[in-house]
């Protein structure tokens, strides 16, 4: 077996060649392996490229103030306003929608409309 120095220790021990071949033989330990996961990473911001050391793995920029910028400039960039459509629940006189219920295509059954329940999905 080939000899590796790991790359947290930098300790020589033995990997297998399948391992190496799938670039997995990177540590000499468990312990290692979770030293090499808790080591602050240094990143760039991809708003104001400052070097910034990531909290978590998925951290792409060193603040909120340059997360946001980033946000609104690709909301900007999309042609969006920045400003959210209002809610409209559905209502049961929709003049779009028709109860089926209430025009008879769906058939009432042996206990009449009384165990009907409305979809307001549907707008009925």
């Amino acid at each position: 077996m080939p000899m590796i120095n790991c790359q947290q220790c930098g300790k020589a021990f033995s990997a297998d060649a399948g391992r190496i071949r799938l670039g997995r033989a990177k540590y000499c330990s468990r312990s290692c392996s979770a030293a090499a996961r808790r080591t602050p990473k240094e990143a760039s911001c991809l708003w104001c490229r400052s070097t910034f050391t990531k909290g978590r793995g998925s951290q792409k920029y060193c603040s909120l103030d340059c997360a946001n910028e980033a946000l609104r400039a690709a909301s900007y960039k999309k042609g969006s306003s920045g400003k959210k459509k209002p809610h409209r629940p559905a209502t049961l006189d929709c003049a779009c929608f028709e109860d089926p219920w209430a025009n008879g295509s769906i058939k009432p059954d042996k206990f009449g409309n009384t165990f009907r329940t409305p979809d307001f999905g549907l707008g009925f």
